[in-house]
């Protein structure tokens, strides 16, 4: 009669204790994370109830053959699509798929974006991603611009690309989203903000890397109309200046980190950032200015 089990975290679960779960006929809740689980047994695959799998935390990368599920919740930490995925007509959330390297072939992303009618909620990892890849990678965006997709997390977009994001979504916007997370690659950080973000007006929340915050970018990313989340790297960067006339308007986390070299510090001018409600800095500060100049400007910080 069990409905819900929840492993997660449960120290010495290894893949052949989990045959007898494939018995319990009326499953709907399997939680696995954080466990030493490598595979999963093919009865797993095949409960009639079970709507939710939770992996995350697990070496799992590829699920087992299965013919027809009921699944509608998929949570992993990077998963490589098997065959027959496309088949999951009840599946709403799936995060994370590893797309690249030793992963999923963008194609094939692009695929299952097209035929998960009901799909709302979706993660992919990028790794290592080619040049030969890239005309896969636009049909995936292509893809993801004409589907229903609600939550999109992009974890480490590679920076080359962001030109190619651009210019899909300027053609097919994604006009369901409401949270569109982007963390960049920072493997190879761009010298300043790519001018192409501000293509990317459906952008909710960014994590990125430069060498050096100039005011172009600065503005430029001001300017995206429903940034709420900013976590911005920086590896040398002189004083971050913000202005009324950068925008902002949404933003109400903004985390700023100066990785290298003393840094000036911050300086808000008033109307910066009108709505913001959480400040985090982490960078050295430099003897000859102030730390933070303009704070008493931020008016809704909690």
């Amino acid at each position: 009669l069990v409905r819900v089990l929840d492993l997660t975290d449960a120290k010495g679960l290894e893949n052949e204790q989990l045959g007898s779960i494939g018995r319990l006929s009326l499953l709907r809740y399997l939680g696995l994370g954080g466990t030493e689980v490598t595979e999963l047994p093919q009865l797993i695959m095949e409960l009639d109830h079970l709507s939710t799998l939770d992996i995350r935390q697990t070496e799992v990368k590829k699920l087992p053959e299965f013919k027809d599920t009921k699944l509608v919740s998929l949570l992993t930490n990077g998963l490589t699509i098997p065959g027959g995925m496309g088949e999951m007509e009840n599946l709403e959330e799936l995060s994370t798929i590893h797309l690249g390297r030793d992963g999923s072939l963008p194609d094939n992303v692009a695929g299952l974006v097209k035929k998960l009618m009901r799909l709302w909620m979706l993660g992919v990892n990028f790794s290592f991603i080619a040049e030969t890849e890239r005309q896969g990678i636009k049909h995936f965006l292509e893809e993801v611009g004409k589907s229903k997709l609600q939550f999109l997390f992009l974890h480490d977009y590679p920076h080359r690309l962001l030109g190619l994001l651009g210019d899909c979504w300027t053609r097919v916007r994604p006009c369901y989203l409401r949270k569109f997370e982007l963390r960049m690659d920072w493997l190879l950080c761009p010298p300043i903000v790519p001018g192409e973000i501000s293509f990317l007006i459906d952008l909710t929340h960014l994590h990125i890397g430069v060498a050096v915050v100039e005011a172009e970018g600065v503005r430029a990313l001001g300017a995206l109309p429903k940034l709420a989340l900013l976590k911005l790297h920086s590896f040398n960067s002189p004083r971050f200046s913000v202005s009324s006339k950068d925008d902002f308007q949404c933003l109400k986390v903004f985390c700023y980190f100066c990785e290298h070299g003393a840094s000036m510090g911050l300086q808000l001018e008033e109307g910066a950032m009108p709505h913001l409600r959480r400040l985090l800095l982490d960078f050295q500060v430099s003897d000859e200015t102030h730390f933070v100049s303009g704070i008493q400007y931020l008016s809704c910080l909690v």
